[in-house]
C-alpha cells in the first residue's frame, strides 16, 4: 500500500548531501516534515536503534507535465519512491477511484451540501444505477430502503414523494418514439420454491381511511393485455371476496354495516341464523358507483324496504317503489347512485324473469301503476277511507313470454284493474282477500285463475 505524503513543504536533510531527481540512492541520518501552513510545527523520521541512516530512493523521471499535481509516495512493500498523482476534481464532485491509484471526480456525479441532494446524470443509454446483491437468505432482506420522517409546528398542506418519475420525449427525432415507459418488476421463482410465488408489487398503506394505495390519473389500466381500452381492462377473471355475515339481525335493522367497515365487500352473505323473517330499512358505506351482491343464505325472507331508512344517504330503492322480498337463495344486486344518495336495486337472483320476488305496494291515490314488469308475486293494500270503496290500478307490460304474476288485495278496500294490457276471463274487480294470476304472453296479460282467500 501507498502513503501519500500530502503535507510534505520540505525535506531538511541531516546532511550535507543534496536532493536529486535522477534515481539517485539518499542517504540520511534523519528527515524532518514540517507542517505546510504552520512552520516550526513537524515530525521526524528517525532511524531505529542500531541503525545510523536510511536510504530513500527518488524516482528515476519527474511527473507528466500533464498540469496535474503530484507528490512522493513510498511503497511500503518495496520502500521505494514514486511520484502519486493528487485527487482532479471540482467543488461539489464526489471522488471515485479512475483505475486502481487515481481518485477522480465528475461532473455527472455531484454533491450539494447545502440542499444534502445527489444528483446522477448520464447521456447514455445503459442503465445509470445498478444494485447487485447475491447473499444467503436467511432472513427478510431489504434490497433498497427509503425511509422519511417529517414534522410540522403548522397546518401544513405539502404533497410529499418518496419516489418521483418523471419523462421527456419532446426531443426526440423526426419518426421516433419511444414504445414503452415502464417500471418492470420481474420475479420467476422456481416451481419448488417455498413458497412458490412472487409478488411483484405490494403496497402497505393501512391506517387511515383518506390513505390511498395509488391514483392513476389519464389513463388506461391493463391486466393481461398491451393495449387496454377502457379505464380498467381485464383479459381474465375478476373475484370480488365474499364477506360471510354470521351475526344477528333483528327484526327491523335501518343503516347496516355487515362488514363493520361500512360494507367494503361487493359479496356479503347473509348467513345469519333467523327464525322468522326480517327487514332491512337502509345501508351504510354508499358511494357512487358502488356495487354490492346480497345473497340470502338463511331460512327466511330478508325484506328490503323501499325509501325505509331514517338516515339519508341509506335508503333503499326499488324499481317497484315498494318493499322488495330477498326470498332464500336469491341474490340482489344494489348499485349506489351518487346522483341520488341512494343504493338502487337491480334483480340478479337464480331463476328464469317469471320468478321476480315478491313486492308489498301500498296504494296512496287513484289510478296507480303496479310494479308488474318486475313482480312475480303482489300483496296490495289500500287505503281506509269511507268516500273512496274501489280503487283503480293499471298494469305494467311484462318483461318475457311466460312471466307469471300473482296479484293479491288485502284490503280493506276492493281495487279495479283499469288498464289496457291484459284479457280478463270477467270481472276485473278483485275483492278483499281475493288473489288473481296472471300470465304475459308477449302482448297482453292473460287470466289464468282466481281464488279467494
Amino acid at each position: 500500500m501507498r502513503t501519500a505524503l500530502f503535507t510534505l513543504l520540505a525535506l531538511l536533510l541531516f546532511s550535507s548531501t543534496l536532493v536529486a531527481q535522477d534515481g539517485s540512492v539518499e542517504t540520511f541520518n534523519a528527515i524532518r516534515l514540517e507542517h505546510s501552513s504552520n512552520p516550526g510545527s513537524s515530525i521526524t523520521l528517525s532511524a531505529p536503534t542500531g541503525t545510523t541512516s536510511y536510504s530513500l530512493i527518488f524516482p528515476a523521471t519527474g511527473p507528466s507535465t500533464s498540469g496535474r499535481r503530484h507528490s512522493f509516495s513510498l511503497s511500503g512493500s518495496g520502500n521505494s519512491m514514486s511520484w502519486y498523482k493528487t485527487p482532479l476534481g471540482s467543488s461539489g464532485q464526489l471522488p471515485f477511484f479512475e483505475n486502481d491509484e487515481d481518485l477522480t471526480g465528475s461532473p455527472s456525479l455531484l454533491w450539494n451540501n447545502t440542499t444534502k441532494q445527489l444528483t446522477v446524470s448520464s447521456t447514455s443509454n445503459s442503465p445509470m444505477m445498478r444494485l447487485v446483491k447475491d447473499a444467503n437468505v436467511t432472513a427478510d432482506d431489504v434490497i433498497l430502503e427509503i425511509d422519511a420522517t417529517y414534522s410540522s409546528s403548522g397546518n401544513a398542506d405539502v404533497d410529499v414523494r418518496l419516489i418521483d418519475f418523471g419523462f421527456d420525449g419532446s426531443a426526440l427525432g423526426n419518426g421516433s418514439s419511444v414504445t414503452a415507459l415502464d417500471i418492470d418488476i420481474i420475479h420467476s421463482p422456481s416451481s419448488t420454491a417455498k413458497p412458490s410465488k412472487a409478488t411483484g408489487l405490494k403496497i402497505d398503506v393501512t391506517g387511515a381511511d383518506t390513505n390511498v394505495a395509488a391514483i392513476i390519473n389519464g389513463g388506461f389500466v391493463g391486466v393481461n393485455t398491451e393495449y387496454p381500452q377502457v379505464y380498467l381492462d381485464v383479459a381474465g377473471d375478476v373475484a370480488m371476496r365474499e364477506y360471510n355475515f354470521t351475526g344477528n339481525l333483528a327484526t327491523v335493522n335501518d343503516n347496516v354495516d355487515f362488514d363493520g367497515e361500512g360494507n367494503r365487500h361487493s359479496f356479503i352473505r347473509v348467513a345469519s341464523n333467523l327464525s322468522a323473517a326480517v327487514r332491512i330499512d337502509g345501508l351504510k358505506g354508499g358511494y357512487d358507483g358502488k356495487i354490492i351482491k346480497l345473497y340470502n343464505a338463511t331460512s327466511q325472507s330478508i325484506l328490503l324496504a323501499h325509501e325505509g331508512s331514517n338516515q339519508a344517504g341509506n335508503n333503499i330503492t326499488t324499481g317497484a317503489n315498494a318493499d322488495v322480498l330477498l326470498l332464500p337463495g336469491n341474490t340482489y344486486e344494489l348499485i349506489y347512485s351518487g346522483t341520488e344518495q341512494n343504493w338502487i336495486v337491480a334483480f340478479s337472483g337464480p331463476g328464469e324473469l317469471a320468478q321476480l320476488g315478491n313486492k308489498s305496494v301500498s296504494i296512496s291515490a287513484q289510478n296507480e301503476t303496479l310494479p308488474s314488469s318486475v313482480s312475480s308475486y303482489i300483496q296490495i293494500t289500500t287505503p281506509d277511507v269511507n268516500s273512496i270503496n274501489t280503487y283503480d290500478v293499471a298494469l305494467e307490460d311484462g318483461t318475457t313470454p311466460g312471466q307469471i304474476l300473482v296479484v293479491q288485495n288485502k284490503g280493506p278496500k276492493k281495487i279495479a284493474f283499469e288498464t289496457t294490457n291484459a284479457v280478463w276471463d270477467n270481472s276485473t274487480d278483485l275483492q278483499t282477500g281475493e288473489s288473481i294470476i296472471l300470465v304475459w304472453n308477449g302482448d297482453s296479460w292473460v287470466q289464468v285463475a282466481r281464488a279467494s282467500n
